[in-house]
């Protein structure tokens, strides 16, 4: 049981961490990702999945003497993916983060949309 508390303490310890890292941003200067979800300069978020294995075009051209040795490293780099979080600036512009900041701004997005709609309720029914 201990493991657990302690296994949660340290992840609370990583996401502030992956949070308040501070990063040189070209258009706003030294900032964390949590200043500017917070500043809401990020418009949406999306999952992605990206092959596992990068692609070394000189390794397939030159490391191999056959055709089957390049199609199996292709297959290879293709078959396996992992997941890419990431957070756009407008509908080009994104930049890859961690599953904590990532996390963070969907919860703010949430939160924000719930009060949104609260206040859009009272004042629907003048309350």
């Amino acid at each position: 049981m201990k493991t657990a508390t302690n296994l949660t303490a340290a992840n609370k310890i990583r996401k502030d961490k992956a949070l308040n890292k501070l990063w040189n941003f070209s258009d706003h200067g030294i900032k964390s990702f949590k200043q500017l979800i917070d500043a809401n300069v990020f418009i949406k978020s999306e999952l992605e999945l990206v092959p596992a294995l990068k692609y070394n075009r000189k390794k397939f051209n030159y490391g191999f003497n056959n055709q089957e040795a390049q199609d199996e490293y292709y297959k290879k780099c293709t078959e396996k993916t992992k997941k890419a979080y990431s957070l756009y600036y407008d509908e080009s512009v994104s930049t890859e983060v961690s599953k904590f900041v990532f996390d963070y701004y969907n919860e703010t997005q949430e939160a924000k949309e719930e009060t949104a709609t609260e206040e859009e309720m009272k004042h629907l029914f003048n309350i």
